[in-house]
């Protein structure tokens, strides 16, 4: 369900926890936090940020401690989004967890605006808008349906049967009792549909989803593990995680969800191969992305037919002490 009405929080319950997870990126790292901080201010706030890294990135640790030893730094077991991303809210203080992206930067009035959509209290998580670095829109209203599909939506359409209001994982904020209530991210998907499955696993719960186009961030897109530039990226995790997807939302009979879900990816190699035909994809790089594209076909449909969800905040906890220093942790709780 979704909510477009415009209450606002009182000041005197803003309180909310930034979660910054991140591989590798010390330099966009620093650029995020330092506009955190500039424009993270609000009347009445109590502002805690987290980062949450991935082993080995000791530079940016660093960079942290160095330039805002305000920050908790949190350190996971490996490298994997929703794993990260449960390790923030479970070490979060305040009753609102918002992601953040290391390669973003929000606008002025961003936390405000995500804290007054959450004003009513069936609201359980609202998305934000994503711009470019010159301005232009990047993800704005955004419809997902069963099967990981998203298409942008006008604030005045509405969702199709099937469809829920996806929540941009770079830019969204969630009761942290409703995240824990649903167990959390799904930790199998380790990159890509992590925010879409909580979106649909929320509103199968009965919780109301909501978007705030004034809680705006630019998001650069910078290279990392994942992605190499835009359109060359890690399919092999991109498609796995599709097909996934799909076995856990499509309502429908096992011989389906065989068919139905390759049939997609391989829509997906040709629209490869028109991005390669017309020089927005390395004619180089295709090779590799078609592969990873049919490994990860093969791989969802074992997984889909096989795992199952990793949800690992089944209770939620008492608010954590306060803490002088930054907080390393290692593993879960």
């Amino acid at each position: 369900m979704q909510v477009q009405d415009d209450a606002v929080w009182p000041a005197e319950r803003r309180e909310v926890s930034v979660v910054v997870c991140t591989s590798g990126r010390p330099a966009e790292l620093a650029r995020c936090l330092d506009a955190v901080f500039t424009h993270g201010d609000a009347p009445g706030l109590a502002l805690e940020v987290l980062t949450v890294h991935a082993p080995g990135d000791d530079e940016a640790m660093a960079r942290v401690r160095d330039e805002f030893p305000q920050v908790r730094i949190v350190v996971a077991p490996l490298r994997n989004l929703a794993l990260q991303k449960n390790l923030g809210a479970r070490h979060a203080r305040h009753d609102v967890v918002v992601y953040l992206d290391d390669d973003a930067w929000p606008a002025q009035g961003w936390l405000g605006a995500l804290l007054d959509a959450l004003g009513n209290p069936r609201v359980a998580a609202v998305a934000g808008e994503v711009l470019n670095p010159d301005g232009s829109l990047q993800l704005g209203r955004i419809a997902i349906d069963a099967f990981g599909n998203t298409r942008p939506i006008a604030a005045e359409h509405a969702l199709v049967a099937g469809e829920v209001l996806h929540l941009t994982g770079g830019n969204v904020a969630v009761r942290r009792a409703a995240l824990f209530a649903v167990g959390g991210h799904d930790e199998n998907f380790a990159y890509h549909l992590e925010d879409g499955d909580l979106a649909r696993r929320l509103a199968a719960a009965g919780h109301e989803l909501r978007y705030a186009q004034r809680a705006r961030i630019h998001h650069q897109r910078a290279p990392g593990p994942h992605r190499r530039s835009l359109h060359d990226r890690d399919y092999r995790t991109i498609a796995s995680n599709q097909v996934y997807f799909a076995f856990r939302h499509v309502r429908t009979a096992r011989w389906r969800l065989a068919l139905v879900p390759a049939l997609h990816q391989a829509w997906k190699g040709l629209r490869l191969l028109g991005l390669a035909l017309r020089g927005a994809l390395p004619l180089r790089a295709l090779p590799r992305c078609l592969a990873g594209l049919c490994a990860g076909a093969v791989r969802g449909h074992y997984r889909g037919l096989r795992a199952a969800p990793i949800l690992p905040l089944p209770d939620l906890p008492p608010a954590a002490p306060p803490a002088s220093a930054p907080l390393e942790a290692a593993r879960h709780a």
